[in-house]
């Protein structure tokens, strides 16, 4: 067992208890909480605590513990872990940047199905639930647009195809291993991956036979029901398919009035959910030296989201919406992946093509939120007669084509061209009742996208431990913008139609250039300076069109990034993971909604953000592993085009102080109960630092603290479970907006709940 000395223990306490104190970072400033934070006892804060410095303490055992040798008596080894966050299969040591890795056993055991289950798994890894699944937001370590209407700054890819901003959030299926690149991967990953790219591998094709078969049910009504199957179809044909379905109640209260005193409806219906989705993998063994990979995606999601609620109540979540929002997504995902074997290289051709249609019906006005801006009663917003309807649909294609290998004298290298076309129209109608604020009328836009670019990258041994690594990508981008909005009578003033286009072109570098030395075997360190950026564009919706005011494009975003780590095994059976980065970004695309007026415009900004990243896993004994992971981010504005509206010095939003978490996976045989097989018990600690969330900075969210639990049955093919997410049943804040100010011209704080406690059980058999 790894043991440390009683002075240097209690030297490394002293030394978190300082950070702690520095960072300001647990239970310190609080929001929304007047009634919600006396359900926090001092015991629940202080094992919350005691839980982020065992996260640290962990990392700190490895550089006091024993040698290798002393080690290997009492403990088990870590697997080696590869990735291709380049572009080509190599150890995580040797990725000369930050990089987190999600591993599929990690993803069943977690029970991750989107990226809402899996973010706070990783340190600084921002993710922000609207509501809305197609206006979910990302940012990796400070940077990342402030709103969906804007070019991300992240960038999904399934199997090497890029994926469409606002159609990112969808159900995972089928996963190997999820790697979240940090710092600008402009380099290998090219478009919007200024703050850094998630890489989704899907399982491969094989030649073993099998049938698998799922299903889970909780509370809420929840079920899930999957299937899969695969295997050898002919000498050179494999196959495989998995299909889920998934299905919850609501756990919001849709309450509506008859008159000021009287509910006529009053139904837990809002944030229900079904999706459905769909995947299947051909793999063609062409020839000895050639492969072809075919596979398709297919999803169905529908759900009755909540559009925002008044949060001053979080044990008791409520909307006053008629009609209730529905919100329908279509999407579907194909691509051709050829690989030939040269030489000295492998030639590499991934043809993508990607769809999706998007409908949403919602009332305008929450009858709670208008009722804390006005005074007046909700019931005098329960009539169906504000309605806003937004239809979406997109077609994107891509291709790359690049070749990587290894010379003689052991350079590696990756170079290639890439192209990415997409069509993007969308309608955004509203009808409303007599207002000042808002116009009725029709809104539609078309944005087209080309994207271009060369790029490459290589990797030199300088000395027998020592690597050079540069790179270069050369993208070109073409935003064409063309809208048209037709006013009708019956809200504030409009026009009776107004025409805008626009175009857009940018042409620009972003690269990596740095070294990395090997200080053992097994322990790497590197340094790194990289650049990203993301080309200007145009919001695909323009309030201000009602009044015949042409929309205003945003500017071009970059991003330097200066990045120092350590990787590698401490000993046998610690792995750690840690960086520390510095930010700055030239015009970050920032979203500001001014609520008096009702108007939404972007501003672009500058921003400095810098921090460290802490992850350690360790296996200490036979059964049992340990994984912990620390983040610490300071963001700052340094400058701003509209000081009115936003400081220089604010926050970036939706980025905490601190994230923080740990998890216990042990595995134990079933013997001593009479059964064959294992029993694996998981505890899971999740830590979210507090964070503004508007670039004025209006308000802080509250800290918050998740614990999730599972307990499972295996024996040979089939496994039985239980699980509990949010056991304590926290209440936290996803994301917030201003909706306006109170008759005393306090500001009214809308926005949407974390969810509730969930819990049920699975079983899984596979033949």
């Amino acid at each position: 067992m790894v043991s440390l000395p009683k002075n240097d223990f209690v030297r490394i306490i002293h030394q978190l208890v300082f950070w702690e104190n520095i960072n300001g970072c647990l239970l310190s400033k609080k929001i929304f909480s007047k009634k919600n934070s006396s359900k926090i006892s001092k015991f629940k804060i202080t094992s919350s605590c005691a839980l982020i410095t065992a996260s640290l303490c962990f990392t700190a055992v490895p550089i006091f513990a024993q040698s290798n040798e002393e080690a290997s008596s009492s403990t088990i080894a870590l697997d080696t872990i590869t990735v291709t966050a380049r572009q080509f299969e190599e150890p995580l040591k040797e990725v000369p940047f930050g990089i987190s890795l999600l591993t599929s056993d990690q993803i069943e055991k977690l029970g991750i199905k989107e990226t809402a289950d899996f973010y706070r798994s990783v340190p600084n890894f921002n993710y922000t639930d609207s509501g809305l699944p197609e206006a979910n937001l990302l940012n990796i370590r400070g940077i990342g647009s402030s709103s969906t209407f804007l070019s991300p700054s992240v960038t999904y890819y399934i199997d090497g195809v890029p994926i469409a901003q606002r159609a990112f959030d969808q159900q995972f299926l089928d996963v190997a291993r999820i790697e979240v690149l940090k710092g600008p991967q402009g380099t290998l990953f090219g478009q919007n991956s200024q703050a850094g790219a998630i890489n989704i591998l899907t399982n491969e094709a094989m030649n073993e036979k099998f049938l698998e078969i799922g299903g889970e049910y909780g509370n809420y009504d929840a079920y899930k029901l999957s299937i899969a199957t695969g295997g050898k179809i002919t000498d050179k044909i494999y196959g495989r398919i998995n299909g889920q379905i998934y299905s919850r109640d609501g756990d919001i209260r849709n309450v509506l009035f008859s008159n000021p005193t009287t509910i006529s409806s009053d139904e837990e219906v809002i944030r229900d959910k079904w999706l459905g989705a769909v995947n299947g993998k051909l793999r063609f063994d062409l020839t000895k030296d050639t492969t072809a990979i075919l596979s398709g995606r297919l999803q169905r999601d529908k759900r009755n989201p909540t559009t925002g609620l008044l949060l001053d109540d979080l044990s008791d979540p409520k909307n006053s919406l008629n009609p209730i929002p529905e919100n329908k997504i279509n999407s579907g995902l194909a691509s051709l992946k050829v690989e030939h074997k040269l030489a000295n290289a492998t030639l590499t051709s991934i043809t993508g093509f990607h769809v999706y249609n998007l409908s949403l019906k919602a009332d305008i006005t929450d009858g709670f939120l208008a009722n804390a801006s006005s005074g007046f009663p909700v019931s005098v917003f329960g009539a169906n007669n504000s309605l806003r309807q937004i239809n979406e649909d997109l077609s994107q294609w891509s291709q790359e084509l690049r070749l990587d290998g290894t010379t003689s004298n052991g350079i590696r290298w990756v170079a290639g061209v890439s192209g990415l076309y997409s069509d993007f129209n969308s309608t955004t109608d509203v009808t409303i009742s007599p207002s000042p604020i808002l116009a009725n009328g029709a809104y539609h836009s078309q944005i087209d996208k080309l994207n271009l670019a060369a790029f490459g990258e290589v990797t030199i041994p300088l000395a027998e431990r020592f690597r050079y690594i540069a790179g270069l990508r050369l993208t070109h981008e073409k935003n064409d913008y063309d809208a048209l909005f037709l006013g009708r009578p019956g809200g504030a003033p409009a026009v009776d139609q107004f025409k805008d286009s626009g175009k857009i072109k940018d042409t620009f570098l972003t690269g990596r250039t740095g070294i990395s030395y090997d200080l053992s075997e097994n322990i790497t360190t590197f340094a790194t300076i990289s650049r990203g950026a993301k080309a200007g564009g145009f919001a695909f919706f323009n309030d201000a069109a009602a009044k015949a005011i042409a929309n205003t494009p945003f500017e071009k975003s970059s991003t330097w990034t200066y990045e120092v780590g350590l990787k590698g095994n401490l000993t046998q059976n610690a792995f750690l993971n840690a960086s520390l980065f510095f930010n700055d970004t030239k015009d970050e695309q920032l979203f500001i909604f001014n609520p008096l007026a009702g108007q939404f415009t972007v501003e672009n900004a500058d921003t400095e953000s810098y921090g460290a990243e802490l992850e350690l896993t360790l296996t200490p004994i036979e059964g049992l592993t340990l994984s912990s992971h620390l983040g610490l981010l300071k963001t700052e504005l340094v400058s701003t085009s509209n000081s009115a509206r936003i400081q220089k010095g604010n926050e970036v939003p939706y980025a905490p102080k601190v994230t923080a978490g740990v998890t216990a996976n042990y595995i134990v045989s079933a013997s001593s109960l009479g059964l064959t097989g294992d029993i694996s018990f998981l505890a899971d600690y999740q830590f979210i630092g507090s964070r503004e969330f508007n670039p004025a900075n209006t308000a802080r969210l509250e800290d918050y603290h998740l614990v999730n639990l599972r307990i499972g049955y295996k024996q040979d093919n089939f496994e039985i479970y239980t699980f509990a997410k949010n056991l304590f049943e926290e209440t936290y804040v996803d994301s917030a907006f201003v909706v306006g100010t109170t008759p005393t011209n306090s500001p009214v704080i809308g926005g949407v709940p974390g969810q509730p406690r969930l819990w049920g059980v699975g079983a899984k058999v596979r033949f």
